[in-house]
């Protein structure tokens, strides 16, 4: 709903690393607003006019194409993993259904199969005819006609398996978790309880916005080349989600422990991104600690606020468990999140 989509806007919107990559110029926040918008009538394409709005999420893949390379195509895999997720469920729902219903739910479930189908395939039409003609000419002309032309410039192997230009992290498959507890701390503790009600309800739209967020997460993650920047497509189905759990708390959906517990988990995810030397001084501690050494006092002394001021975070999630404090900061808690911000 509106609420909804106001907190989610908040959310990313007022992101710093948001609007810091918006104002540099760079073809990371254009290609995140076609991808956003080529989601957006995959969704409305579920209330009205399904090829129409098939066509127009296509066209936007197509420009998301000519934005930047091989990314855009991360929205048809969404989509077409979403229609075997969603006819899976539709299946097995229908299976519980009485046999005198059968038949008739049947004939429905197999029609509308094939107009999501079908819409896929208008959706990669439309996304050809857009970026088609230019990586056609740029083959010919510069590629020799080579058709892996794009593919060889490009590194894509490279880039998966090796890593190129130094951008290969140590924590590797686990980075971009790290990332949005970094650069996405007031959303990400509502956001990953969100994701798994998400997958868990099958509700059609949002479950199209939990896979949207998994695909682009999983295929980032694997690739051994890593920078900060691709998180912003995952930022959207985030602050989407999120915005979703922080609308039911202040609602009263959440217990008075289950509230506390995902506030409490916003300030330990803030306190973790306010200052890269705590991260450093927390990792080289618990490096140690695994190879059964003593830290160097110099880490203690920088790791020490941070473990102080965590324990502060516990103890009042305790103090507003036991005396219901959480109940009086329900309506606050969006304003908490958003003035800082």
């Amino acid at each position: 709903d509106a609420q909804v989509g106001f907190f989610a806007a908040l959310l990313f919107g007022l992101n710093p690393f948001v609007t810091f990559l918006a104002r540099q110029g760079q073809f990371e926040a254009t290609l995140v607003f076609f991808l956003s918008l080529s989601i957006l009538f995959l969704l409305e394409a579920q209330e009205g006019d399904s090829m129409k709005h098939a066509a127009f999420a296509g066209l936007s893949v197509g420009a998301a194409l000519m934005t930047k390379l091989y990314v855009g195509l991360g929205i048809p895999l969404v989509y077409f993993l979403w229609i075997v997720s969603n006819h899976s469920h539709r299946k097995k729902s229908s299976n519980s259904v009485e046999q005198t219903a059968r038949p008739t739910l049947a004939l429905h479930h197999l029609d509308r199969k094939k107009k999501l189908w079908s819409a896929l395939g208008v959706l990669l039409v439309a996304a050809f005819v857009v970026a088609a003609p230019w990586h056609v000419y740029m083959t010919i002309e510069h590629g020799n006609s080579d058709p892996l032309f794009f593919i060889e410039s490009s590194a894509l192997f490279e880039r998966t398996i090796h890593g190129v230009e130094g951008n290969v992290k140590p924590l590797e498959v686990l980075y971009f978790i790290n990332q949005l507890f970094v650069l996405f701390p007031f959303g990400v503790a509502w956001f990953g309880h969100g994701l798994y009600r998400v997958l868990r309800e099958k509700r059609p739209s949002w479950d199209l916005l939990g896979i949207w967020f998994l695909v682009f997460f999983l295929v980032f993650s694997l690739m051994r080349t890593k920078l900060a920047v691709y998180l912003l497509p995952m930022l959207v189905p985030a602050s989407l989600i999120a915005a979703r759990e922080i609308t039911k708390v202040t609602l009263g959906a959440y217990s008075r422990r289950g509230a506390a517990i995902f506030l409490a988990g916003t300030l330990l995810s803030v306190l973790w991104a306010s200052s890269q030397a705590w991260r450093n001084a927390t990792k080289s501690v618990i490096s140690r600690f695994l190879h059964l050494q003593l830290p160097a006092s110099s880490e203690i002394t920088t790791f020490l606020p941070l473990f102080v001021l965590a324990s502060c975070v516990v103890g009042v999630w305790y103090l507003s468990v036991r005396k219901g404090w959480i109940e009086h900061l329900r309506p606050a808690i969006p304003y908490l999140l958003f003035v800082p911000s």
